[in-house]
């Protein structure tokens, strides 16, 4: 009787999934850093980070207002997820998940405060190959990424070497290729794609990206490679030919009569012929 009115009854309605599900309120309204750091179970260690990181954040954010997708709401979120990167702790797709909601914005404006926290206080992540296969134990093949991350950097343009530096992308898509390159000389290297994209954070399509165009400069630098080697042992062959010819010369030069020795030999052979000759014709008058 108390709730027959219509207005009555949505009242209770709404106050009573206010109380029995408290969680659905926590993706409209932004929580503050005490409650983030407890929802996301987060170590006393990445709560101190948290509160440094916040404290900086909110000395400088008259710095990042400028952009419109730009939420200090959902800083004391931003501030965990960051604050547990850089204390060395792995992100899980859950815990982002969870600051998102936590935060009270859209998952875009939550990623594009992150990046531009991450920028303003300098904190964008340093993309080492060695530093992200030793995390993935994949170190045999950390050597062989290197070169191919190297070999990608010398073939882009001067003006983008910077941005394909600082993304971490491309060493995800260096040491993929070098474990596929592993795999088929049949070593055993086990790559988990799905922690390296947890630890580096990257969009699926453009890690598919990245590893096409690593792959397709990988590829020309093997066929520049076998061009090289073909020109090489032609160039040898030449050369062996060449010798071999300059050899049957000499050869032939030394076995060869000399034209002052040559005619010589012709006269004596024919003054020898007439001698003899001759001989057997006055043999031939005297038995007659």
């Amino acid at each position: 009787q108390e709730f027959s009115s219509p207005p009555l009854q949505r009242a209770a309605r709404t106050s009573f999934f206010c109380v029995c599900l408290p969680e659905c309120s926590s993706s409209t309204t932004p929580m503050d850093l005490p409650t983030v750091v407890s929802r996301t179970s987060a170590s006393p260690a990445v709560a101190s980070k948290a509160a440094e990181l916040l404290r900086m954040a909110e000395s400088r954010t008259r710095m990042m207002k400028t952009d419109k997708k730009f939420s200090s709401l959902c800083l004391p979120a931003v501030c965990v997820e960051l604050a547990s990167s850089l204390c060395g702790e792995v992100v899980s797709k859950e815990t982002s998940a969870l600051c998102v909601r936590l935060s009270g914005t859209s998952r875009s404006v939550y990623k594009t405060t992150f990046s531009l926290l991450q920028s303003l206080l300098g904190l964008q992540p340093k993309h080492e190959i060695q530093g992200l296969a030793a995390r993935l134990d994949v170190m045999a093949v950390a050597k062989r990424a290197e070169e191919i991350f190297n070999l990608f950097v010398e073939q882009t343009p001067p003006g983008q070497q910077d941005s394909v530096k600082s993304n971490s992308v491309y060493c995800a898509a260096a040491l993929s290729l070098a474990a596929r390159e592993a795999k088929d000389r049949k070593e055993k290297v086990k790559l988990s794609e799905p922690t390296m994209r947890t630890l580096c954070g990257y969009n699926t399509t453009s890690y598919r990206k990245a590893k096409e165009l690593m792959e397709a400069a990988v590829t020309a630098e093997a066929v520049k490679k076998k061009q090289a080697e073909a020109e090489t042992a032609q160039a040898g062959d030449k050369r062996k030919v060449g010798a071999e010819t300059v050899s049957e010369t000499e050869d032939k030069g030394s076995t060869a009569p000399s034209p002052q020795s040559s005619p010589d030999k012709r006269k004596l052979s024919y003054a020898e012929w007439k001698q003899r000759l001759l001989k057997r014709t006055e043999y031939c008058v005297e038995e007659e």
